[in-house]
């Protein structure tokens, strides 16, 4: 990683503003630096900027740094860290790079004289494979790496067929298709690039059995007048990093996309929508984001049929209906916490039924939804409501094996966390003593040793400080956080269907997360980094 301070986590302002922060706890350091760069977490709008330093004046506890053209406002509170300058190096992997007569030097700090033999390398200003103006191709079993722009970037093409390739750390998106009619991307993994896939400008396209994880931004991108394009059987996971990330992002005038059988696990939204029109999800597995998972949002993302989907756990709610003509059949939605499913006020040709609902065991006094009569916890009462909902319940959906509650860390208490205690943004009152936590679906259920108001104080401890807002799960005494939301048999998501069928997604999410799309137990996409061996969780 880049050379920084602090080493993790991040430090908090007293004073901001433009081009200047006053830090006196942290920026006395030993000597003044006029190098180096500050990255800040812009409070107003929530949003980031990295900036080239002027000076530090260690005296006044302050660091000078040049904004540019950015006109952004800084405000008192705002959090930082200090980055790329040598004398913050401390362990093997730490790099900077400073501004020498002849170019730039990179100063690294190697695990051994031997592995200097891996760090150099040529790199272009563009994409690693690039075609325009093409038509019948296929691009298959790449493993793509380091692209300074997309691993694969195809712009003006007929019948282009991307198939189990590999494209990880690309500047800009792992998979790019622009303006391409008859397009598929098949069996890829995109990882740890600006983003993952990115479809514009396109008509025709398949997206099917790629995953999508751990990129900066976003997972999957539907964007500027795509239509007809087909999202089936992908897994799009752990978008948690900058900016709003998102598992999906529609925007800019797409129409006519269908999303079946895919996961989305883990985003600080879940997929975020505007000017979109005609849009079906189906059977889909939403579970676990910051804020709320099915965004139709700013008023122009209309026109959808959301039917079987399973929600769960989302920050705030499952959905955020800002348009009209929404269709809601044969979902399930379980929050997590006492907060509501959704908010149906003043949206016209809303219909639902045959949808169950439930809130936490933990839950005391749920709200369940938000219309027009109010925000509401009598389900009878959203019924009377909205007219809606007549063969609907409100209960356990019985899940094999799924978190019984849900919370998000405190982003504007970051710092006041350890790796050891974190601050819950709305209270903990759904935690226990002794409870198994796991946080951002990583893997490892952790205990919960104590609960002081909005705290929890956690064993093993976080292997690194929070800087954005984790999701906590909780899993209560069961110490698997192997998730499993398939009906048990005696779940009333069974014969809750129209013809007595279930209701919400039954995707294995284990298979998937392997990339066995197809239950036959082999993987139907490229190898991860992970199993390739050439990264370690």
């Amino acid at each position: 990683p880049v050379a920084r301070l602090p080493r993790e986590g991040w430090w908090r302002s007293r004073r901001a503003k433009r081009n200047e922060i006053e830090d006196g706890e942290h920026l006395r350091l030993p000597a003044p630096t006029s190098d180096g760069e500050i990255y800040v977490w812009i409070s107003k709008g929530n949003t980031f900027g990295r900036y080239p330093i002027r000076e530090i004046v260690p005296e006044q506890g302050v660091v000078r740094f040049d904004m540019g053209g950015d006109s952004r406002t800084l405000s008192d509170g705002d959090r930082y860290w200090l980055e790329n300058r040598v004398e913050w190096i401390r362990e093997p992997g730490d790099w900077a790079v400073a501004k020498v007569e002849d170019g730039y030097r990179l100063t690294i700090c190697a695990k051994s004289p031997d592995s200097l033999a891996d760090v150099e390398v040529v790199l272009g200003e563009g994409s690693l494979i690039a075609g325009r103006k093409v038509h019948d191709v296929v691009i298959e079993g790449l493993g793509i790496y380091g692209a300074a722009r997309d691993g694969v970037e195809i712009m003006e093409g007929e019948r282009v067929v991307v198939r189990r390739c590999g494209a990880w750390e690309c500047g800009r998106t792992g998979i790019s298709l622009r303006a391409v009619k008859q397009g598929t991307v098949e069996g890829c993994v995109a990882w740890w690039n600006g983003a993952g896939i990115s479809i514009s400008y396109s008509d025709g396209v398949v997206i099917r059995r790629c995953d999508a994880g751990y990129n900066n931004v976003d997972g999957l991108l539907v964007t500027w007048q795509s239509r007809n394009v087909d999202v089936v059987e992908n897994c799009s996971h752990h978008h948690l990093r900058w900016g709003h990330p998102d598992n999906v992002q529609l925007y800019r005038d797409v129409a006519n996309v269908r999303f079946q059988r895919n996961l989305f696990l883990a985003g600080g939204q879940t997929i975020m929508m505007e000017e979109a029109e005609k849009l079906t999800f189906e059977e889909n597995a939403f579970i676990g984001c910051a804020a709320n998972m099915l965004i139709f949002g700013h008023g122009n993302a209309r026109d959808a049929d959301i039917t079987r989907n399973t929600f769960l756990c989302p920050g705030y709610s499952c959905m955020s209906l800002t348009a009209r003509d929404y269709r809601v059949f044969e979902n399930i939605f379980m929050t997590g916490h006492a907060g509501i499913a959704y908010s149906v006020r003043g949206v016209p040709g809303y219909q639902a039924d045959r949808n169950l609902f439930w809130a936490s065991v933990r839950a005391t006094s749920p709200r369940i939804m938000a219309t027009d009569a109010g925000w509401l916890g009598d389900f009878e009462a959203v019924q009377r409501s909205t007219g809606q909902d007549a063969s609907s319940h409100y209960g356990d959906p019985e899940f094999r094996h799924a978190p019984i509650a849900f919370a998000v860390l405190d982003s504007k208490r970051l710092t006041e966390c350890t790796h050891a205690t974190v601050v819950l943004r709305a209270g903990a009152e759904m935690f226990r003593v002794g409870d198994h936590v796991e946080f951002d679906f990583d893997g490892v259920a952790r205990v919960v040793e104590s609960v002081d108001g909005d705290k929890l104080t956690i064993d093993p401890p976080l292997d690194v400080l929070p800087v954005k807002s984790m999701l906590v799960a909780n899993w209560g005494e069961s110490r698997s956080v192997a998730l499993d939301i398939r009906p048990t048999e005696t779940s009333p998501a069974l014969h809750m269907g129209k013809g007595g069928e279930t209701i919400g997604a039954a995707l294995d999410v284990q298979a998937y997360l392997r990339g066995d799309f197809d239950g036959d137990g082999e993987p139907d996409r490229f190898p991860t980094p992970f199993e390739l061996g050439i990264a370690s969780r």
